[in-house]
C-alpha cells in the first residue's frame, strides 16, 4: 500500500482519513460558522484557492500527490464519498439553522452543512474537479472545449454556491394595508432597514369548501378514525357513519343571533363573518333526527356544533387555503414605484432581492389584514447560474460533436 501510482484502497483511505479528522474537529472546535467568510472575506478565499490549484497545477511533474489529484481513480472515489454522505444528509431531516463555531459539539447530523466530516470530502472532490479541469485545459485544445465547458461550469456552481452561502440574507416582513414598509427582521429577531418599502393595497385569499364531518365528543377525533369521512359545502346531502346528513341551508358569510334555547345565523358580510350551515342528520338505524346549525367559527364568532348523541357530534371543520396572495407597491430608492402582485411559488424580483408570499394572520383567516413576506437576496446566484448555463453548453456541444462523428 501507497506505493505509486496509487489504487483505490489508497484513496479510500484518504476519504475515511478525511472524515476522521472533521469528525475531530467537530468534537473540539464545534461545527462550522459560514458567516466568518462572508464578504469580502469569501472573495480572498476563492482567490487563494484559484491560486493553490494553479500552483498544484504548475508542480505536479514534481509531486506526485499533486498530479494523482487529477487522476480519475481520485475523482472516483471523491464523488463516492461525496454522494453517500449527500444521501445520508437526504434521509435525515436538516433543521437549515446557522451554527455559530463552537456552539456545540455534536456530531452534526442535523445540520450537516456545518460538519467538518462533511466539507472536508466535498473540498477534496472539489480539488480533484479543479485539477481535472486545468490539466485539460492547458495547453489549449479545440477538441477539449465541451470536456472544460461542463468541468469548469460545475467548478463555479460548486465554488460559488458554497462561498457564496454566506451572504445570502434572508428576511421576514410583516405589511399592513396603506403603510409602506421599509424594514424587516432576521432569523434572530434583529431589525434591518431595506432599500425598498412595500405597501400593501389589498390581501386576498382563496378558500376550499368548507367540510362537514363527525368528531367524537371525547377526543374531538374525526369518524371513522381511520379513514374519516367528509361531506363538502358543495354536496347537498351524504352519508357519514350511520347519519343521513342534508345541507338545507349554507351561508358563505353569515353571523351568529341569539334565541331563546339556540343559535340562528343570519347573512353578515362584515369582517369576522363566518361559514354557517342549516343541517339535518338522521340516522339510518334508528331514525333518530337531529336539526340545528353548526358553524366553523371565525376570529370574531366561536364555532358551533350540533350533538347528534353522547358519543358524536356534527361539526363544520375550518376552511383550508386554496391559493393567498397580495397586490402591492413597491418603491425603491431611485424613485421607482412598482405594482405587482405576489403568490406563493411567484416571487416579486426587485434591486436583487426576491420577495416571496410567506405567510397571513392564521387566527383572522380570510380577513386577515396583514400579509408577511419572505424576502431573500443571494448575491452569488448569477455565478451559480453561470455555472450550470456552461454544462448545458458543454452537453450542447458534446452532442453536436457525437453527431458529426456519426
Amino acid at each position: 500500500m501507497w506505493n505509486k501510482p496509487f489504487g483505490y484502497s489508497e484513496y479510500n483511505l484518504i476519504g475515511v482519513g478525511l472524515i476522521a479528522t472533521g469528525l475531530m474537529l467537530q468534537f473540539s472546535v464545534g461545527a462550522i460558522d459560514w458567516s466568518l467568510i462572508s464578504f469580502p472575506a469569501n472573495i480572498v478565499m476563492l482567490c487563494l484557492f484559484i491560486a493553490l490549484l494553479i500552483t498544484m497545477n504548475a508542480l505536479k511533474s514534481k509531486v506526485y500527490l499533486f498530479r494523482a489529484l487529477s487522476e480519475v481513480r481520485t475523482a472516483v472515489v471523491s464523488i463516492s464519498f461525496v454522494a453517500a454522505l449527500t444521501l445520508i444528509m437526504g434521509l435525515i431531516k436538516q433543521d437549515g439553522q446557522q451554527i455559530s463555531l463552537g456552539e456545540h459539539f455534536s456530531i452534526g447530523l442535523n445540520n450537516m452543512l456545518h460538519a467538518w466530516w462533511f466539507v472536508l470530502p466535498f473540498i477534496w472532490m472539489t480539488i480533484c474537479l479543479g485539477m481535472t479541469a486545468l490539466r485539460r485545459t492547458f495547453p489549449f485544445r479545440t477538441k477539449n472545449i465541451p470536456f472544460m465547458l461542463n468541468h469548469w461550469g460545475l467548478f463555479i456552481a460548486l465554488t460559488c454556491a458554497t462561498l457564496g452561502n454566506a451572504d445570502i440574507q434572508q428576511l421576514t416582513m410583516q405589511t399592513f394595508p396603506g403603510k409602506a414598509e421599509w424594514r424587516a427582521t432576521d432569523d434572530n429577531g434583529m431589525m434591518h432597514e431595506l432599500p425598498l418599502a412595500i405597501e400593501l393595497q389589498q390581501f386576498s385569499i382563496e378558500q376550499y369548501p368548507a367540510r362537514i364531518m363527525i368528531i367524537d365528543n371525547q377526543f374531538g377525533k374525526a369518524q371513522p378514525e381511520k379513514k374519516p369521512q367528509l361531506l363538502t359545502t358543495e354536496e347537498k346531502r351524504g352519508i357519514i357513519l350511520d347519519w343521513q346528513i342534508e345541507l338545507r341551508k349554507y351561508y358563505e358569510y353569515a353571523a351568529p343571533v341569539e334565541m331563546n334555547d339556540s343559535v340562528k345565523y343570519v347573512r353578515w358580510g362584515s369582517s369576522g363573518a363566518t361559514d354557517a350551515a342549516l343541517v339535518t342528520a338522521t340516522n339510518i338505524k334508528t331514525h333518530m333526527t337531529k336539526s340545528g346549525w353548526i358553524s366553523c367559527g371565525s376570529y370574531l364568532f366561536p364555532f358551533n356544533t350540533l350533538k347528534l348523541s353522547n358519543g358524536y357530534s356534527l361539526v363544520m371543520a375550518e376552511r383550508e387555503p386554496k391559493k393567498f396572495s397580495s397586490a402591492v407597491k413597491v418603491y425603491t430608492r431611485d424613485e421607482r414605484v412598482i405594482k405587482d402582485t405576489i403568490e406563493v411559488n411567484k416571487p416579486l424580483n426587485v434591486m436583487g432581492w426576491k420577495v416571496y408570499q410567506l405567510d397571513y394572520e392564521k387566527e383572522k383567516g380570510r380577513w386577515s389584514e396583514a400579509s408577511i413576506f419572505k424576502l431573500v437576496k443571494d448575491p452569488w446566484l448569477p455565478s451559480v447560474y453561470v455555472g450550470i448555463f456552461m454544462m448545458l453548453a458543454g452537453a450542447v456541444c458534446l452532442f453536436i460533436r457525437k453527431n458529426d462523428n456519426r
